[in-house]
């Protein structure tokens, strides 16, 4: 199965917008622990020293999906470059040779 530019594109899109929700989700962490009031002692060894809560493992969902999809993207992009131009290099070849023959 060949995957195209097309293919490539969409990956990387989708990548740079689960990358986008990782980040909405990180900073809602943030803004979520802003507005709450000072914490207890129990709860405060619970949080970072930062002054938020760490996120859960299903957080970092979007973002570890999103980085492999981008890179996915990338690499099929680049493949795909490679191929027309390994393929219009072929072709300049031959036509370079076929003008140089018919010209002697």
């Amino acid at each position: 199965m060949q995957f195209g530019r097309f293919h490539g594109v969409i990956l990387l899109l989708l990548g740079g917008r689960l990358l986008f929700v990782q980040v909405i989700l990180t900073l809602e962490g943030l803004d979520r622990s802003a507005t709450q009031p000072r914490p207890t002692d129990q709860s405060a060894q619970a949080e970072s020293k930062n002054g938020y809560a760490p996120l859960h493992r299903v957080e970092y969902v979007p973002g570890i999906v999103g980085v492999g999809l981008a890179a996915l993207g990338t690499i099929l992009l680049v493949k795909r470059q490679k191929e027309i131009l390994d393929r219009f290099s072929q072709s300049q070849a031959g036509h370079n040779s076929g003008t140089a023959r018919s010209s002697r």
